[in-house]
Order: C-alpha cells, then structure tokens, then sequence
C-alpha cells in the first residue's frame, strides 16, 4: 500500500507539471571513457606586475576550498615580466614593477603549495629574443635554477612559453614565426630535463587564441616528446576594450547564439589538434563570459554562471582534457581590472576580503557532484536549455547539470531514475546579483554545498542553473 501511495503521489506530481510546464524526457545512453576534466584557475601576469599579495591569509583561505587543483600564471603581460633571482626585496602589495623578485616569487610558491593548486607557471617568450630572432632562454634558466636551488618542484605543475603568439605577431613584427616557437619549446624541454631529470613537469602550450593557420604550422613543426597539451583561448563575448564594440549587456549573458559563439573555434582548434598531434590532450587555457577583462558587474555575477556552467559540461562531453579559468584573482592582461575573477573586486591586490563570487561555488559544486566519466545525454535538445550527465565521483549515482537560458520552466523527467533526488538548484536575487543561493540559501566562503532530498520530478525554473544527482536503475551504468 505504500509504494502504490507513493507511486500515485509521484503520478500526480508529474501530470501536474506535465500541464503547467514543458516536461522534457531523457534518455541517458553510454559512459565516455576516463576523462579527468582538468581542474584549472589562472592569475594573470598582470597580477603580478600590480603586486597581487600571495601571503594574504584570506585569499589563501578561499582558494584552498579550490584545490586540488592547477593554478596558471601567465596571460600577456607573461612577456613582460622578468625574474631576478639576486633580488631578494619584499614585494609591497599594489606596487607595480615587471620583475619579480626570488622573495615574490617564493611566495607565489609557498601560495601554490598552501593552496594544492600547482603551479603551471608562463614564461618570457617574446622580449627576451637574440639578434637572429632565437629565444634568450638566459631568464627562464633563472628561474629553473631557482626552483632547484629551494627544491621547489613539488609546488610546480610545469611551464608554458609565451602566450598567444598568433595575436603577438600580429600585433608586432618582432614575435615568433610557428616553426620558430616549436624549436624554442623543444629548446624548453632540454632545459626542464637538464636540470629536473627525474620530475613529471609538463610543458603547455602555444596558449593560442588566434590564427589556426599558425597553430597548424606550429603543431606539425613540434618534435615529439616535447609537448604534454596542446592549450587554447576563447572567450565568447567582447568585453570593453578602447573603442571597440563589445556585448556588454545583460540580454547577452543569456543569449544562446551568442555563447555558442566559440563552438566553431573551439571545434576548428581540437580539429588541428586530431590532425597533427592527435595523441595529446587538448585543454582549454583561458576562458569567461567576455574576453578583454570580462564586462563589469556582469562576468562576475550570477549573469556569468550561465556561460560557464555551460562550458564545464560541453568541454567534458566533448573529451576536453582541461579548463581553466580566467581569472581567480587581481588583474588581467592590458585591461583595467579583472571583471570575471572568482575572488574580490576587480583589481584586487590585498588587505580587503576577497569576497567569493557566483561562479565560485558553480566551480566547487561541479568539482564534488562530477566525476571523470561523461554519460551521453539522448533528448531532443532545446536552444535555451543545455543539459548534461556524469557519473559521480563515487560511481553510485549520476549527476545532471542543466542551464536554463529562458523563461520556461521545465520538469526533467529522466528514465530509469529514482523518484527521489538530490537538488543543488543555484538562484539569485536578480541575473545581476552578486550573491547566490544554493536551494534558497545564501553561500559564503564557508559554506558546507549541500543539496536537498526531494521527491517527484526534477524542475528547473527559469534563468536558473545547477544540478541533480539521481539514483536508481539509471546509475547502473556507472558501476562497471
């Protein structure tokens, strides 16, 4: 009597929301193999150059809740900045300067290991240059020597070189040509061997956001073994930059055609990818809402969680091997501030908390309810709703993300699952609110992510985004 009471409450529940809602049927088909998505952050080189404080307890505090993770440094101001390893000066918070110091940068090492983000650390490509155009590599030997003089490879995931050299040249006439930059990477790799024979740091790179002609040529330029991952960059909005049109309006955050803006780019870079250097992984290096430092008050706001939720799911399902996001903290690039942060206002250096902000805990719920397996997801698709599976981390259950880009609610009626569910729906005020909610409630850097056990059909209300994680028949194929 009572499985058919309950039977008849859940048969009720989904014919009342099959009336006053779309009800979506889901069919999930196969696991995808074994496909870590990389979990990544980057702190512009800007950053450093402005003085980002790595000894701030605070900022220390929020990222740690990130790791285990891989923390990029680098962005386009990586080939400007210089290390002296004789300077031994502390660095002042906020002060501006293009070399880093061995005390700074030691900080930058003792932040990585605090944190268990390694460090995947950009160095100078483009100024330091001979007179025949060959790579100086005299600067970055500093650096290797200083990470074996403190015996600091533990803290270090590996290094890149440069950092979007399609644009650099592009924009100057002294950058690189693809056939070049191979040769100063394979260049890099005899230096890493020399003086860490023994360690598995990798090497990244080119770090492109432009140009697949040269990432072509690069790619079938480069010596095998050199390479650990092809990197890439896109973005799929314009933030404000000079004059220049950008899509800095709050429609846009929501907009499906125009975040499926970087669906051909990304497509046309993971094709190059499968043609010339198909056995390494593809990881995507930068990515937010907007390029150019991120819209204000929009990239880092509820309004941004839409685009990357969206793209923590595609790259997965796609077999991306990585992503990282711009930015976690500080500065970015030539850009004012950093508007798509994770932590603080834009341009944070110190001394204020660093106050998370909505694609914070989207990142920590994705880390906690994902695991490395994708499961396909059979539905007739929608343009304002994305949804996607993955097996959990544990193998019992398997977690749906959905994105609901429009004003229709939905119910998600999945086969095969449980009635019963656990619900991590993420809400705000306003698409413009800085603060979000997890089931109702407000998060802060301390907040246990908890979801709520519910009963009947699994409904996705308008402009909201987050997760289910479902049990029952539907599992199954997450536990061989």
């Amino acid at each position: 009597m009572v499985k058919m009471a309950r039977a008849f409450v859940a048969l009720s529940a989904l014919l009342a929301l099959a009336r006053s809602n779309s009800l979506i049927k889901v069919n999930l088909g196969n696991v995808k193999p074994s496909n870590p998505l990389l979990n990544g952050f980057n702190i512009d080189a800007a950053s450093l150059y402005h003085g980002l404080d790595f000894n701030d307890a605070n900022l220390i505090h929020a990222a740690q809740r990130l790791g285990p993770g891989v923390l990029r440094v680098g962005g386009g101001m990586a080939d400007q900045i210089r290390f002296n390893g004789s300077d031994h000066s502390p660095r002042v918070p906020g002060s501006v300067s293009h070399t880093i110091s061995a005390t700074y940068w030691d900080s930058l090492v003792a932040f990585s290991r605090a944190t268990k983000l390694q460090l995947l650390f950009d160095l100078n490509c483009f100024q330091f240059r001979t007179e025949t155009g060959a790579w100086d590599p005299s600067n970055a030997i500093m650096v290797l020597q200083r990470v074996q003089d403190q015996n600091q490879v533990d803290a270090l995931y590996g290094f890149e070189l440069g950092n979007e050299p399609a644009h650099y040249v592009k924009r100057n006439t002294d950058g690189p040509n693809a056939t070049q930059l191979a040769m100063n990477f394979a260049h890099l790799r005899q230096l890493v061997t020399k003086y860490f024979p023994r360690s598995s740091l990798r090497l990244f790179g080119p770090d492109l956001c432009c140009g697949f002609e040269y990432l072509d040529d690069f790619l079938q330029a480069l010596s095998p073994g050199v390479l650990d991952a092809v990197t890439v960059h896109s973005y799929p909005l314009r933030g404000p930059k000079g004059n220049a049109t950008n899509n800095c309006q709050l429609g846009n955050m929501t907009n499906p055609i125009l975040l499926d803006g970087s669906d051909a780019t990304l497509a046309a870079y993971a094709l190059s990818r499968d043609l010339y250097a198909k056995d390494l992984p593809i990881v995507l290096g930068e990515t937010a809402t907007a390029g150019d430092g991120g819209c204000p008050e929009l990239s880092n706001r509820y309004s941004a969680g839409f685009f990357w939720l969206d793209q923590l799911g595609r790259l997965h399902a796609q077999g991306w091997h990585g992503v990282f996001r711009q930015d976690l903290a500080g500065w970015s690039g030539d850009a004012t501030t950093s508007n798509y942060a994770l932590l603080g206002p834009p341009g944070w250096t110190n001394g204020t908390n660093p106050t998370p902000h909505p694609d914070f805990f989207t990142t920590l719920l994705w880390q906690q309810l994902a695991g490395d397996r994708a499961v396909e997801v059979l539905w007739q698709e929608l343009t304002d709703l994305r949804i996607y599976a993955s097996c959990t981390n544990d193998n019992t259950s398997v977690t749906v993300a959905f994105v609901n880009l429009g004003t229709q609610v939905y119910g998600l009626n999945v086969v095969g699952a449980d009635m019963t569910f656990d619900d991590y729906t993420l809400t705000a005020a306003s698409l413009t609110s800085d603060v979000v909610m997890l089931n109702g409630n407000a998060l802060n850097v301390n907040s246990t992510l908890a979801g709520v056990t519910r009963t009947g059909t699994p409904e996705i209300a308008a402009h909201t985004y987050g997760f289910f994680v479902l049990k029952g028949d539907v599992a199954t194929r997450c536990q061989s």
